[in-house]
């Protein structure tokens, strides 16, 4: 019997480890970054455990869905008091030694799509003005001059998920944008007019890659076992 249940659950492990690397590839995030680096907060106000500052608008995590091929399919950013003037910036293919604000699209909330033109530098940000509050001096767009409009995104979603939360979904169309490959890695960025709270992606490794190796583990500890 025991026999049995361990030829089922080795089956069962490669079928699904079969079944992943074929999968979209998931990556959760947290909202961990008080600041974006190199634009620490003016005044310096004491920060929350998610950098919130005030009540408008409040980030919680992001789901970021790539397929097999590494192309970007859906970003998910789960925001409370969602005030519709964020800006979603993405950098693709970075290859973790250039800054990693060199973006190379930024979206609006309205679904105005854009291209950033590698001339882009910091000065080309549009940074929250002091009236305004929040974090003075930080980065919320970026200046039309090096923006060109771009295809790709398919549609932006408000979808309420509890009270005073939304789920904001990015949706791009297949196979548009590459985010990174077996040498790179990416970065995405996301931040509203009053910088009340931004939004940075560390470089974790896919859930599905976890998982798989997790799998592979196990299945070379059965055959351990059946080796005794």
């Amino acid at each position: 019997m025991k026999k049995v249940f361990y030829i089922l659950t080795i089956s069962l492990a490669l079928f699904l480890s079969a079944g992943i690397s074929s999968a979209d590839i998931i990556f959760n995030y947290n909202d961990d970054y008080a600041n974006w680096p190199g634009y620490p907060q003016s005044p310096p106000y004491t920060v929350l455990p998610y950098d919130q500052i005030g009540l408008n608008p409040t980030v919680s995590g992001a789901t970021i869905t790539v397929d097999d091929n590494f192309y970007l399919k859906s970003i998910n950013m789960l925001v409370s008091n969602l005030r519709a003037t964020e800006t979603l910036f993405i950098n693709t293919m970075w290859d973790r030694t250039t800054p990693y604000d060199q973006w190379d699209y930024l979206a609006k909330f309205g679904g105005e799509f854009y291209e950033v033109s590698s001339s882009f530098t910091p000065s080309d940000y549009i940074l929250v003005p002091g009236p305004l509050g929040g974090r003075i001096g930080h980065p919320y767009s970026i200046d039309g001059g090096v923006l060109t409009a771009a295809s790709g995104l398919e549609s932006i979603q408000a979808i309420p998920s509890f009270p005073g939360a939304t789920n904001l979904i990015y949706t791009f169309s297949e196979g548009a944008i590459q985010l990174y490959d077996a040498d790179t890695e990416f970065v995405i960025g996301f931040s509203g007019d009053c910088g009340n709270d931004v939004f940075l992606t560390p470089v974790p490794e896919p859930i599905t890659m976890l998982l798989l190796g997790l799998g592979l583990v196990g299945i070379a500890g059965m055959r351990r076992k059946f080796h005794r």
